[in-house]
C-alpha cells in the first residue's frame, strides 16, 4: 500500500528504502518469483497455478500427491478497495482434500499455487540491499516454529549463511534490483539441497534474533534512509538463541491438537515438546521480555488473547 502512493509520501517529505514498485510486485507474486528462481538454477517444486473462480485444472488433479496449497499471494486487494491477508497453506493427500482444501481458500484469495510437498526443514537468508548490492546478512536455525508444518520461527539460534542457500538468495535478490530488506526462503531437503519456497520483502518474524546478535537491521535501515547507504556491520555472533513466548505457547497448542488433515511431513510428539518448553537455557533472548521493560511481553498476551476472542466470535456467526 505504501509503495502504491509513494510519488504522495515523497511529496510530503518522507523516506523510502524500497525496490521499484514492478519489483516489489514481482516479489510478492510466489508465482513470478518460482519462474525467476528457476530460471536463475534453483530447485523448485513442481507448481501449477489455479483460479478460485473456476473449476480445479486437470493439470493440477493430476498431480502425485501430496501437495502444498497456498494462495499466489499473501495479501490482495478486494473488490471494496481493501488489503485482506489470504491465509495459510493447506495440505492434501488426495483428490478429496485438495478439493476441501480448494473450498476453504476460495473464502480468502482469487488464485491458488498448488506445489508438490517438499519434506525437509525450513532455512531462510535475511539481508539488506543497497540497489541490489549487499550491506547486511543473517541466518538462523529453526528450533520450533510457531506452526509445527512450517512457519515463522518461535525459537531460533544465529548461524553462518549455508553457502548454497546464500548463493541462490542473492541472485534472486540481484535479480529482482533489490533495494532494502527481504527474506528468501527456502526447505532444506536431507540430502542439503536448498528448495526455493518464496520472497517475503520485508522486515521478518524473527528479527529481534538478529538485533540480539548484533545485526541491527532496523537501525541499517533508518540509516539508509537518512544518508543513502550504510557500511556493512561487524560480523554478528554465532549461537545466539531467542525465543517468542506466545509463538512457543502457539507451538505447544498445535502440537497437542495433533497432525493437520492431510500433511504428509514429520509432526513433533506431544510430550517431547512439552518437556522441551519446560526445560530452561540460560542465556536465551526474548522477542518481548526484558526485566527491566515487561509491559511489551504482557501487551503480547492480551494482544493474543483479544485474537482469540474474535475467532471465537466469528466462528459463532458461522
Amino acid at each position: 500500500m505504501i509503495s502504491a502512493y509513494r510519488e504522495r509520501f515523497a511529496a510530503i517529505g518522507a523516506r523510502f528504502v524500497l525496490p521499484a514498485h514492478a519489483d516489489l510486485l514481482r516479489a510478492v507474486d510466489k508465482s513470478q518469483t518460482t519462474d525467476l528462481a528457476r530460471s536463475l538454477g534453483m530447485v523448485v517444486p513442481t507448481t501449477l497455478t489455479a483460479s478460485c473462480s473456476e473449476a480445479i485444472p486437470a493439470a493440477v488433479r493430476a498431480m502425485r500427491f501430496p501437495v502444498v496449497l497456498k494462495p499466489r499471494s499473501s495479501e490482495e486487494s478486494t473488490a471494496q478497495g481493501r488489503m485482506r491477508a489470504t491465509g495459510r497453506p493447506r495440505y492434501a493427500r488426495d483428490d478429496a482434500q485438495m478439493q476441501q482444501a480448494f473450498s476453504e481458500l476460495r473464502q480468502t484469495c482469487s488464485s491458488v499455487l498448488v506445489q508438490e510437498f517438499v519434506e525437509g526443514t525450513g532455512a531462510g537468508y535475511f539481508a539488506l540491499m543497497n540497489r541490489g548490492q549487499l550491506r547486511a546478512e543473517f541466518a538462523h536455525r529453526r528450533i520450533r516454529d510457531v506452526h509445527p508444518t512450517g512457519s515463522g520461527s518461535a525459537l531460533r539460534e544465529s548461524v553462518l549463511p549455508d553457502p548454497k542457500i546464500r548463493h541462490f538468495s542473492l541472485a534472486m535478490l540481484r535479480a529482482l534490483n533489490w533495494h532494502g530488506v527481504a527474506m528468501v526462503e527456502f526447505r532444506l531437503r536431507d540430502d542439503g539441497v536448498p528448495v526455493f519456497m518464496e520472497v517475503n520483502g520485508r522486515f521478518w518474524h524473527s528479527l529481534p534474533l538478529a538485533c540480539s546478535a548484533g545485526a541491527d537491521f532496523p537501525a541499517l535501515l533508518a540509516r539508509m534512509a537518512e544518508f543513502g547507504d550504510v557500511e556493512p556491520p561487524s560480523p554478528y555472533k554465532i549461537g545466539v538463541r531467542c525465543r517468542w513466548l506466545v509463538g512457543d505457547f502457539r507451538h505447544l497448542v498445535e502440537v497437542w491438537r495433533g497432525r493437520p488433515p492431510g500433511y504428509p511431513g514429520v509432526f513433533p510428539g506431544r510430550w517431547t515438546t512439552l518437556l522441551a518448553e519446560l526445560t530452561p537455557r540460560l542465556g536465551t533472548f526474548h522477542d518481548n521480555f526484558m526485566w527491566h521493560d515487561p509491559l511489551p511481553e504482557l501487551g503480547d498476551w492480551i494482544r493474543f488473547s483479544q485474537q482469540l476472542r474474535e475467532r471465537g466470535f466469528q466462528r459463532g456467526l458461522v
